[in-house]
């Protein structure tokens, strides 16, 4: 009513559209003077588009500019059929709105559409796969440009412009977790269009539906729908296959995982064998097959289909019986030869290992273990390289051991005879040992500085012979005969292996002697305060270096007795024959007795510390 009121109908601005105010032209006429405006039943076909531009006065008048609002940008309520449909739009102001209003028509019939891209009707996708598609709802306008562009008013019908879009994608049943999208139509850059994206819906296995919905201005509807199915996901296949499979023999195939426990095929892709449905057999004793598994899905589930598998040929081993006349035992350094030969007739070769060398004469190494005697048969074009037949011999015969192997007796005094080293001797053999020991002297070593014993009771000493078992000893007396650095070397010759046992001695042999002249020192009487010195002469009277660890004066008046400074002191050692001077002041503070004693240490035979007395007194 509002509209009908303010509405200023201008003849000259809407022709061919004739109404009774329009004579004379120019006069205005209000909304209610249409009579050819009329109300009938039937599509919503006509519809008033209010806009105002930036001149109250001159509301239909738009704005101009690059960035310009649009005069008018949305729809009204339809309602009216112009019952001129060979008219343009009606056109004109209002005086108290303020604001342009066109009345616009569309052609009956005329209906939005709805498109859908990214998705191929009719397609399968996995479960949970990640699935997108586009989809873009129109409405119908001969002249989109009078929403969006002012210069193109006025607008020509039908004009109109999206209402909703909306898109949904789930199960084609209904129910499950569907995805839904919508999109608005917004200017820039068109009204009358908009385009959407949705994420498919994969999350439930069957039959689905993505269906787009569109509704314009005019309340005119549309729908585009795309059918897809979701498949389940199967479980990795495993092809079970046994690698090498050797020549001429069968293998049974099978196949691990899979969800629907559907049919299984298996196809023979390369390789020297044949396929004869779940039986896979080697043609040859070289190469490799290739292969894969196939699982048949249902109507819910996809094929699955296994890795290739490469399966390696390897050459079948043949039976093959060893006739030999290898010993069951043999001794120590003894040689025995072995005949062997194979049932194919081909050729055999010769191995050892353990406790013999050789082939086919076999040549014991070791009294003790065993010797391994292996035979092998060559192979051919359709057997394993070699065939291997292993025989164990018993090694026999003596083995000995002694203990200790070295001693050393350290540094000793010229003219001393130490306990004597007792070595023991066994037989861990299983036979009889022969023993021959002999001591070697070293350099600069004297024959009487090491001895073997030949009787020394209790203990059984060595002699010739050591039965299988049994234990001896052998004891070497040690005397300090020679200076310097004496050694010995006990050998023991056998006959078994290791020969011959081995034993090392070695000891440092000394003689240095201290002698002290005098053997005490007295100083008499004196005044106190007043010093006397006197001499001790220290001689090294043996044949090796003599040394000092220390020269001092000690007991309860050493500090009356000083040590001085000689013309030829003591350092810390004194060659053989060579000697030196300590010089002793006294020196009494009081009138009374006075003692003390000169120490020196050293490694002398005599007992490395030697002493002299000093006394005095104080007048």
């Amino acid at each position: 009513a509002a509209m009908a009121s303010y509405f200023t109908y201008t003849c000259s601005e809407n022709p061919p559209l004739i109404a009774p105010t329009c004579s004379p032209v120019n006069s205005p006429s209000s909304f209610g003077n249409f009579s050819n405006l009329t109300s009938t039943t039937g599509l919503p076909s006509i519809g008033f588009l209010q806009g105002a531009g930036p001149d109250p006065n001159n509301p239909c008048t738009p704005a101009t500019g690059s960035n310009a609002t649009p005069l008018f940008q949305s729809n009204q309520v339809a309602s009216y059929i112009l019952g001129d449909t060979s008219s343009a739009p009606v056109k004109g102001g209002s005086t108290g709105l303020t604001s342009c209003w066109v009345a616009t028509y569309d052609t009956p019939g005329e209906m939005p559409s709805a498109t859908i891209s990214g998705l191929t009707n009719g397609i399968t996708y996995q479960q949970g796969s990640v699935v997108a598609a586009n989809y873009t709802c129109n409405a119908v306008s001969t002249d989109s440009d009078s929403v969006l562009d002012p210069n193109g008013y006025p607008a020509a019908g039908p004009y109109l412009t999206v209402g909703t879009c909306s898109a949904s994608s789930g199960l084609t049943a209904g129910g499950g977790s569907p995805t839904n999208s919508s999109c608005t139509a917004v200017y820039p850059p068109a009204l009358n269009s908009c385009t959407g994206a949705i994420t498919v819906d994969t999350s439930e296995v069957g039959p689905h539906t993505l269906t787009v919905d569109v509704e314009d201005s005019g309340l005119n509807t549309a729908s585009q729908q795309m059918t897809y199915t979701v498949q389940g996901n199967q479980a990795p296949l495993t092809l079970n296959t046994t690698s090498p499979l050797v020549y001429n023999h069968t293998e049974i195939l099978s196949v691990a995982g899979g969800s629907t426990g559907g049919a299984v095929t298996y196809n023979l892709l390369s390789g020297p064998c044949t396929l004869l449905g779940n039986q896979l057999t080697a043609n040859s004793g070289t190469g490799s097959c290739t292969l894969t598994a196939t699982m048949l899905g249902n109507s819910n589930y996809n094929p699955v289909t296994s890795g290739i598998s490469a399966v390696t040929l390897a050459l079948a081993p043949q039976t093959i019986t060893f006739t030999t006349n290898a010993p069951s035992s043999a001794a120590y350094n003894t040689s025995f030869t072995v005949a062997a030969s194979a049932s194919s007739g081909l050729p055999v070769s010769y191995g050892s290992a353990g406790a013999c060398t050789g082939g086919p004469t076999y040549t014991m190494t070791n009294s003790t273990g065993t010797c391994s005697v292996i035979v092998s048969q060559a192979g051919n074009t359709n057997y394993s390289p070699a065939t291997t037949v292993t025989q164990t011999v018993n090694a026999t015969g003596p083995l000995g051991t002694m203990t200790p192997t070295s001693s050393n007796f350290g540094t000793v005094f010229l003219g001393i005879t130490l306990d004597p080293v007792v070595l023991t001797v066994q037989n861990i053999g299983t036979a009889t040992a022969n023993l021959n020991p002999s001591l070697t002297l070293g350099s600069g070593t004297n024959k009487l500085d090491f001895t073997l014993l030949d009787n020394f009771p209790p203990f059984n000493l060595c002699t010739s012979t050591l039965a299988a078992g049994k234990t001896c000893y052998i004891v070497v007396v040690f005397f300090a005969g020679n200076t310097g650095t004496v050694s010995a070397t006990l050998n023991v010759t056998t006959n078994s292996p290791g020969s011959p046992l081995v034993a090392t001695f070695t000891a440092n042999v000394i003689d240095p002697q201290a002698n002290l002249n005098p053997t005490s020192l007295s100083f008499g009487t004196q005044n106190p305060n007043s010093s006397t010195t006197k001499t001790v002469t220290l001689k090294n009277t043996g044949t090796t270096t003599l040394s000092l660890n220390s020269i001092a004066v000690t007991g309860g008046n050493a500090a009356n007795f000083t040590l001085t400074a000689s013309s030829s002191p003591c350092g810390s050692s004194l060659t053989a024959g060579s000697s030196c001077v300590i010089d002793v002041t006294f020196k009494p503070t009081a009138k009374a007795s006075y003692s003390a004693t000169l120490q020196i240490s050293d490694n002398s035979i005599t007992g490395n510390t030697q002493i002299v007395p000093l006394s005095g007194s104080g007048n």
